[in-house]
């Protein structure tokens, strides 16, 4: 079994299945998160890379796909949605694409800046890579990205974050402190300025820092998933201040372990942090962890779990933080299927689940849950081995939040036995009441698991 994610192929996986079943957050839930599109490309093709990874800010979604062969066999592009609408309104190629840069193999999104990675790409040796910024609005090509020491095999544009006019690009494999011992770097949006190149205080061979970026305001965190202190590829996460370069902090799971992979995947709101470690093993073997970290303090504050957790889900391959809502993938949880993947959506102040996403059309292998990202009361989730317009076409779906906490009939911030004996007194037929928290036009049974389910404080 290859237990690790980590300095490989992202395609490779060796995969054994397992059972679970949670309720989902469709229906009278926690939150009320409901399915709002599902994406796929305009021509749809096998293998097309679609749904690897995409986010959202706003009215604009972007979602890569790096295997598109618009200008060549996987020389990639991205595709931009209307968030309203989940109508397609452009489709970004670089202007020097060519045969297997692997554009759009990871996207950002801040307001007007789209920024699109291209790890393979040539400018200064095979698969040095690039990163391309364009005008959100205008969908036009405004700079071109890469390291002022840009070397073969680097894959910098690999990972990718932008938050106001700072952009972060990972450079998993660059060699500065030995062989794929990793880099960073933080760029000017406007100017396309080269402003740091950040890299770990105690940077060794192998470490793979820069396999994940977040940036957020003045703080980025950058993933090193085969960081070896407690074992090999335990994995680490680092706090940098993206105005002096300096790093500020070293984050490390309280029971990190050998092969943990933490780190693999990492994200960052306000002064909240998470780090994803796809390989721990609290209910099997890779089952699978996040964990949430104060980057003022370094200090650990909860480690997240799914429920109904189970070897190889790989829960913590993706995460997401959006002010107070979390967002974990786990790509290989079976619940309609084996491979088929699930999103987990928890409460950042107190670390509690609320609720699961599951894909309307889930089918075994989809692999829904690759990647996820949080936007306010929208979470986007790619599932790129689905098989709506060829196989492994790729797809991706919006989820939107229609209420904060519907079973809260009385409004008072908790539901409790209150708003059970609402329910109870409300019982029958029911035309637009608040105690009708499915909105079916009765209240039953649905209505009293609906209360039971969300028991205790509104997120």
């Amino acid at each position: 079994m290859l237990k690790k994610l980590n300095c490989r192929n992202p395609f490779d996986s060796t995969i054994v299945w397992a059972a679970c079943l949670l309720l989902p957050c469709t229906g009278a839930a926690w939150g009320q998160w409901e399915q709002i599109h599902k994406l796929t490309a305009e021509q749809g093709a096998w293998r097309n890379g679609f749904g690897w990874c995409g986010c959202v800010s706003g009215q604009v979604i972007i979602v890569g796909a790096q295997e598109d062969d618009h200008a060549g066999t996987d020389s990639g592009s991205a595709y931009l949605f209307d968030t309203v609408t989940g109508d397609l309104i452009r489709k970004l190629i670089a202007d020097d694409a060519a045969t297997g840069d692997a554009f759009g193999c990871c996207v950002a999104v801040s307001e007007d800046i789209i920024v699109v990675g291209a790890r393979f790409d040539d400018d200064a040796g095979g698969d040095s890579g690039s990163a391309y910024v364009f005008d959100a609005a205008k969908g036009e090509q405004i700079h071109k990205l890469t390291a002022d020491d840009a070397e073969d095999f680097d894959h910098f544009g690999a990972s990718v974050s932008v938050s106001g006019n700072t952009i972060v690009v990972g450079s998993r494999y660059d060699d500065d402190a030995g062989f794929m011992s990793g880099s960073a770097y933080v760029f000017d949006a406007v100017s396309a300025e080269q402003v740091h190149k950040l890299t770990a205080d105690d940077a060794a061979q192998g470490d793979c820092f820069g396999w994940s970026v977040s940036v957020n305001g003045n703080t980025v965190v950058v993933g090193a998933p085969d960081d070896s202190d407690a074992g090999s590829s335990t994995g680490s996460a680092y706090v940098f201040d993206a105005t002096t370069g300096q790093q500020l902090h070293k984050l490390t799971a309280d029971d990190g372990a050998a092969y943990d992979s933490f780190g693999a995947s990492v994200s960052v709101s306000g002064n909240i942090a998470v780090v994803g470690a796809a390989c721990t093993d609290d209910a099997g073997e890779s089952t699978g962890s996040a964990y949430i970290f104060d980057v003022t303090t370094g200090q650990q504050l909860h480690k997240l779990t799914a429920d109904d957790g189970a070897a190889y889900d790989y829960f913590g391959n993706s995460v997401s933080i959006s002010d107070a809502t979390i967002v974990v993938g786990a790509i290989f949880d079976d619940d309609a299927g084996p491979g088929s993947g699930s999103v987990y959506v928890f409460d950042a102040p107190t670390g509690r689940q609320l609720c699961k996403l599951i894909a309307e059309d889930a089918t075994a292998g989809d692999r829904f849950g690759e990647f996820v990202f949080a936007d306010a009361d929208s979470v986007l989730v790619g599932a790129p081995h689905d098989e709506i317009t060829g196989s492994y076409s790729g797809s991706a779906y919006l989820f939107q939040q229609s209420s904060p906490c519907p079973a809260d009939v009385n409004d008072d911030d908790v539901v409790n036995i209150d708003d059970l004996f609402a329910v109870l007194a409300a019982w029958g037929t029911c035309d637009n009441c608040p105690e009708d928290i499915n909105d079916d036009g009765k209240v039953n049974i649905d209505e009293v698991f609906a209360v039971l389910g969300a028991w205790g404080p509104c997120p």
